[in-house]
């Protein structure tokens, strides 16, 4: 179940990415998350922890982002911006 609200969660996270950065393709993401799992591993190896440590870890900074994300005004990250 835990699984099934990850990937939920990341489908939202996801599809607000795509719409607010239109550049960015499902490609994109799907290379990120590959990354992710590359990024996963070296640190749980080079601080010999376990992969629930780790992913725990990240989640608390994770659910921060995603907050962040929530609340950014993108129209000031516009270059042609008028503020």
């Amino acid at each position: 179940m835990k699984e099934q609200t990850k990937t939920t969660d990341w489908n939202a996270t996801k599809e607000k990415l795509l719409i607010k950065f239109s550049m960015l393709t499902n490609n994109d993401l799907q290379e990120l998350m590959k990354k992710q799992d590359e990024m996963l591993l070296k640190i749980q190896t080079k601080l010999g922890k376990t992969k629930e440590e780790i992913q725990k870890l990240l989640t608390i900074k994770e659910e921060n982002m995603q907050n962040d994300i929530d609340i950014i005004d993108y129209n000031s990250l516009s270059p042609f911006s008028t503020k």
